[in-house]
């Protein structure tokens, strides 16, 4: 058994994916990490801008989606833990689960139905087509069992 994971998420201090970064490596995996807010801050020049950030969303989005498989394909991981992952792209998640052969599981520890339209006044950075990119993990773990069964009825 490939006792490699890669966890995904924003590594800032108390957030959820160093606490489970930690947990692995408690277990005796080997563990590595992708900063997803280090690398969308680096992504683009001026990304601390909130409304470069907004205009150079799907240029930021897509070159993190690359970073992502390339990782993987460094690291070789036995599977890939992804922290809500806004980011991901449904491609990535088929790609990752399907051609590389990886089990991607996503902890997504907000409401998932929340699709944010492309705006400068909205502050949440969902896609509207969360929903469907969840669909694609190959499990998705979340904080209600209400949420659990809502998106299982929705083919998640």
């Amino acid at each position: 058994m490939n006792k490699r994971v890669l966890v995904v998420g924003p590594f800032g201090p108390g957030q959820l994916p160093e606490s489970f970064a930690r947990a692995f490596e408690r277990l005796g995996w080997e563990t590595f990490r992708f900063d997803s807010d280090r690398a969308y801050f680096e992504g683009v020049r001026g990304a601390g801008n909130r409304v470069i950030r907004r205009v150079m969303r799907s240029v930021i989005w897509a070159r993190l989606n690359r970073a992502l498989l390339e990782i993987v394909r460094t690291v070789e991981p036995g599977f890939v833990l992804v922290v809500k992952g806004a980011f991901v792209d449904r491609e990535t998640v088929r790609r990752l689960r399907k051609r590389e052969g990886i089990p991607i599981v996503n902890y997504y520890p907000d409401y998932p139905y929340f699709g944010v339209p492309l705006s400068l006044s909205k502050p949440s950075a969902q896609r509207s087509d969360l929903v469907e990119v969840l669909g694609e993990y190959s499990r998705v773990w979340i904080w209600e069992r209400g949420l659990a069964d809502r998106l299982r009825a929705g083919g998640v």
